[in-house]
């Protein structure tokens, strides 16, 4: 068992703030999970070194292009410094790298709105919040005039359906209850980091809130807060909605708009989210799976304003913006990556952050409908990592057998066709050590190597001994294939 120090495990990504780690000095006289999972190689991130020089050389590349513009229709956030840039990733497992602005605070916005959805589905449940709010993407602009067809919001994640979701939370406390209610989900997922209340972000959306006005006094006269889809459903809550509550209920939004985070905080939030609802740092099981479910599905879908369409076309996971530059991701099973850039494009998302994470999806297997096949990309997930090594087994396995049929399937679903094992031996040492002449033809057809050596320093040439054919095949495989 490998003694690690701490400068060991910062370099794999422990975090000197994670509180599992906080009375550890070294591995001999310490243990944890995390210890455990590292030990046996279980860690849902086999090549995290890999990732984080990815992330790296991304970073570089998009800090270098800083266009967009500040938002002006809430006034303080065009006072934030545009050229602050950062980015964070977490792992299931905990792990933390971050590069940039590590120390900027930045409020939520528009990202407290999932969070938001996902504390009234885990107190009430479904039935009872799509009563209220619907799940389809509006296919309009985030604060549009518009309802569908049952008068009510089209998603929790435009400002109307967010509005909407906020006043089922615990409508019955007063407003300073209701809001230390959420706060405390918030503290969880951060796992008591920094998280504050920004007043002045608060008293400047809330002076310039006219279009979510109209956006509740649209809902309240269409009874969508009184009665929603089904009178039936909303009786079993006993739902009230008395003058005042529309006030109470937007004040109430703009107060979770308002909360302060940093990048390490908005990390470990994604993360939990990726983990299932379980902090990662804490283990404290804070959603349900089935919540997690329907987060992340509206995340998917709604999750981007107008570019949530092409946003599920490229990149492919869950993911929530907010116009304070904040953008963090889900990547189910893996991790949450996230970046703060305030500068934004004309859709209303962080310029930096979605040229980020554009060139990320490119480089590493993260969409949800990629196949791990795809050798061309990175693969980040631990499953599909050892499956490479399954497929790698398999393929020497068809040497031996002179299995042609499955030789061709390793190598199409993405083996690499030098693919070594415990002793460094290939397909192609196997083949001419067993000499399977077909498997030979086959393995050089595909290029593999006559000049790798296993850990006796033999060469596949070297195992062919005496027998003219196979040094034939192997010594002409280029001229041949």
């Amino acid at each position: 068992m490998t003694n690690y120090s701490r400068k060991s495990l910062e370099d794999i990504g422990i975090h000197s703030e994670d509180p599992r780690f906080k009375n550890f000095k070294n591995t001999k006289d310490f243990t944890n999970n995390f210890i455990t999972k590292l030990n046996n190689g279980l860690l849902e991130i086999s090549n995290w070194t890999e990732i984080t020089n990815i992330i790296t050389d991304i970073y570089n590349e998009v800090k270098l292009d800083n266009d967009g513009e500040l938002p002006n229709y809430i006034p303080q956030l065009s006072n934030i410094d545009d050229s602050l840039f950062a980015v964070t990733f977490v792992s299931v497992d905990g792990q933390v790298f971050q590069l940039g602005n590590l120390d900027s605070k930045f409020c939520v916005q528009s990202c407290s709105k999932p969070i938001t959805y996902g504390i009234i589905l885990e107190n009430y449940g479904e039935e009872i919040v799509h009563n209220f709010v619907g799940k389809e993407p509006s296919g309009r602009n985030f604060n549009e005039l518009c309802l569908n067809e049952d008068n009510l919001p089209h998603n929790p994640l435009i400002n109307s359906g967010a509005i909407m979701v906020t006043s089922l939370l615990e409508p019955d406390k007063n407003q300073a209850q209701r809001f230390d209610f959420s706060f405390s989900y918030w503290k969880k997922l951060v796992a008591n980091n920094y998280l504050a209340f920004n007043n002045s972000i608060y008293l400047s959306e809330k002076d310039t809130a006219d279009r979510n006005y109209c956006l509740g006094y649209m809902m309240q006269e269409k009874m969508a807060f009184q009665n929603g889809k089904d009178v039936k459903i909303t009786n079993k809550i006993d739902r009230k909605w008395n003058i005042g509550d529309l006030q109470k209920n937007l004040e109430l939004y703009f107060q979770f708009c308002s909360l302060d985070i940093t990048i390490l905080g908005a990390g470990l939030l994604a993360a939990t989210l990726a983990n299932g609802g379980i902090q990662p740092w804490t283990y404290e099981k804070i959603f349900k799976c089935s919540t997690i479910q329907h987060i992340l599905s509206m995340m998917s879908t709604c999750g981007m304003y107008d570019f949530s369409g092409e946003w599920s076309y490229s990149i492919g996971i869950p993911a929530k913006s907010g116009v304070s530059g904040l953008i963090y991701t889900v990547i189910p099973g893996v991790g949450g990556l996230v970046t703060y850039s305030p500068k934004l494009d004309k859709i209303g998302n962080s310029y930096r952050g979605v040229n980020f994470f554009k060139l990320f999806s490119k480089k590493v297997n993260i969409h949800m409908y990629e196949n791990h096949v795809n050798t061309e990309k990175v693969i980040i997930k631990h499953k599909e990592f050892n499956n490479k090594k399954i497929l790698g087994f398999l393929l020497l396995e068809a040497s031996y057998n002179q299995d042609l049929y499955t030789i061709r399937e390793m190598i199409a679903k993405g083996c690499d066709i030098n693919f070594q094992d415990y002793d460094n031996r290939t397909a192609l040492h196997v083949a001419v050590s067993e000499q399977k002449l077909e498997s030979i033809k086959l393995l050089l057809e595909f290029k593999a190597s006559i000049e790798l050596k296993d850990r006796w320093g033999k060469t596949p040439i070297d195992e062919a001994t005496n027998d003219t054919r196979i040094i034939n095949l192997l010594t002409n495989s280029d001229e041949t294939f």
